[in-house]
């Protein structure tokens, strides 16, 4: 038997913690800087405090949002160099740079493109302004349907949503709509990749999963999904093996990979007593042992 595989080391990899609320949710209410604070102090990762102090007010999916500077008195698109001025080049640039950095540190975990994020410190610059400027106006929109051209002044015009029309997708999936139900499912359904590899020192193989709306969206969610295996297990992703795109009995795209990963020699022993050598050769597996 594969012991705790599913109990344990795939609850992690095939998206556990996932939810699946909307923008316009009950559960994505505004909420105040004491509430982001209480979130942070409750153990919430960075992903939850940003879907709920952005996407909650902004009202866009992360990977859908779009923001635009207007010049209100012209009505045309504002160049980027006028505010690049009003921050100062120095400043910006070095912005910027502490953007990257945190972008490299989550392994590409955050919802938000760099160049999102850059956009998004541009505003909160104009925004905070002692005495911005009257004709910068931002719009916050949504890539699917393209800005409308009319920006909300500094603090910005977000997309209006009827209250009887649903979002065209959830911003996120529940790995329910996706992953297998049981145990026996899912080490079923990740025998069909058919995967015998070689056991390598210093090396652990381990199964992964991700949904996404449509098959476009499927790499992007797969990476974030690595990324959280790699945060939850102490792990470093090395090399993929073996990958499948399929649907869900759900309906929902999804995309199933094994992998090599890079570990601390006591975390590779865990994880290799929880994977009970599932994806390694006879061979290798007996002369490992």
């Amino acid at each position: 038997m594969r012991k705790r595989v599913m109990g344990v080391c795939l609850a992690a990899t095939l998206g556990a913690g996932v939810t699946a609320v909307s923008a316009s949710g009950a559960e994505d209410r505004p909420l105040t800087a004491l509430g982001g604070v209480e979130l942070l102090m409750s153990g919430a990762d960075y992903e939850v405090i940003l879907d709920h102090l952005l996407t909650a007010n902004i009202g866009v999916e992360p990977e859908h949002l779009g923001i635009a500077f207007h010049n209100a008195e012209t009505g045309e698109r504002l160049d980027r160099q006028e505010v690049r001025e009003l921050m100062g080049p120095v400043r910006q640039d070095g912005a910027y740079e502490l953007l990257g950095l945190a972008t490299e540190f989550t392994g590409g975990a955050l919802p938000y493109t760099q160049a999102q994020l850059e956009l998004l410190m541009d505003a909160a610059f104009v925004a905070s302004m002692r005495q911005p400027p009257d004709h910068i106006s931002v719009e916050y929109y949504d890539t699917r349907t393209g800005p409308t051209g009319v920006g909300g002044g500094v603090s910005g015009r977000v997309p209006e949503r009827a209250e009887s029309t649903p979002p065209e997708e959830p911003a996120r999936l529940s790995p329910e709509s996706y992953r297998p139900a049981t145990e026996a499912e899912v080490i079923a359904h990740f025998e069909r990749l058919n995967v015998r590899v070689p056991q390598r020192p210093g090396y652990v193989v381990l199964p992964l999963m991700a949904g996404a709306a449509d098959e476009d969206a499927l790499d992007a969610a797969l990476e974030r999904e690595i990324a959280r295996a790699e945060a939850a297990f102490d792990v470093r992703f090395e090399e993929r093996i073996a990958k499948l795109i399929d649907v869900s009995p759900d309906g929902v795209q999804r995309v199933s990979m094994i992998g090599y990963y890079t570990a601390e020699e006591d975390v590779l022993r865990a994880l290799e007593e929880e994977m009970d050598g599932m994806f390694y050769e006879a061979d290798s597996e007996s002369d490992a042992r």
